[in-house]
């Protein structure tokens, strides 16, 4: 089932179109929307993950909003930019503060990257890839040779 429209489009285009390499995917999305203009398309490194885990800024660490109640009682959450939270616990309630005690205020910063280069492939996918080169264009073995693997 399609989800909303833009998916929709992707999903038609992908019908007609063979994919060899994550290249053909940025092709197929700019090609699925011509007017009033194609969809755009970001390109992602492994610069741009970072890892949330080790990353406390301002230091929430619960968004239980009372004791009677629990996050899973909440019904839409807030956030504000200021870094304040509000929660409700029914659609009808008005917007309630999220208590979070005192925060000590940290510089802005970032989390540090997920990753410091390219993920490799194991080797038996490297060494799977290059036995399907046989049956893949020409133009995408470049990219299966240059997949980093252990």
């Amino acid at each position: 089932m399609d989800v909303d429209s833009v998916h929709a489009t992707i999903e038609r285009g992908l019908k007609n179109m063979d994919i060899f390499s994550p290249l053909d995917y940025v092709n197929l999305i700019k090609a699925s929307r011509i007017n009033p203009r194609p969809y755009q398309v970001k390109y992602l490194t492994s610069d741009f993950f970072r890892d949330f885990d080790k990353f406390e800024e301002g230091g929430i660490k619960s968004i239980n909003p009372s004791k009677d109640a629990n996050v899973t009682n909440i019904c839409p959450l807030r956030y504000s930019r200021d870094g304040s939270l509000a929660f409700k616990l029914s659609f009808e309630e008005e917007w309630q503060a999220m208590p979070m005690g005192r925060r000590v205020k940290l510089p802005k910063s970032e989390p540090p990257k997920l990753y410091n280069s390219r993920r490799k492939i194991k080797k038996s996918k490297f060494d799977h890839l290059q036995q399907q080169k046989a049956v893949l264009p020409a133009e995408v073995h470049h990219f299966c040779d240059s997949l980093p693997h252990v």
